[in-house]
């Protein structure tokens, strides 16, 4: 069984387009803490900033460890492009919201063909 949840906390440190080290401080927690539950990442009700755009929302649950993810607006459009069975379970990558961001149809054209 602890095979298994390592297995899962690997993946929940590598992002869902590019499979590259997503830095998510969640799942690091995680796997530095024994026995303890995944926290979901990019997930509950985001609190839009003042500055951001209907579009664009900063994700912060309560009672989790500090994450990048959590003070970054992260387009809603990249989220909806997170596969159903990692949403919110799996962190997106600060390159792949940078690319996402720059040129959304070549990032769509790239993760998601």
């Amino acid at each position: 069984m602890r095979k298994v949840e390592e297995l899962a906390i690997f993946d929940d440190m590598r992002c869902p387009f590019c499979q590259q080290d997503n830095r998510c401080n969640n799942a690091q927690m995680v796997q530095n803490t024994p026995k303890q539950k995944v926290p979901e990442v990019q997930t509950l009700s985001p609190e839009p900033t003042k500055n951001a755009g209907n579009d664009q929302q900063p994700l912060k649950p309560p009672n989790q460890a500090d994450c990048w993810c959590f003070v970054t607006s992260i387009p809603r459009a990249l989220i909806d492009l997170v596969p159903a069975n990692r949403q919110h379970k799996q962190c997106i990558c600060q390159r792949c919201v940078n690319a996402f961001t720059h040129d959304p149809h070549m990032f769509q054209r790239q993760y998601c063909s």
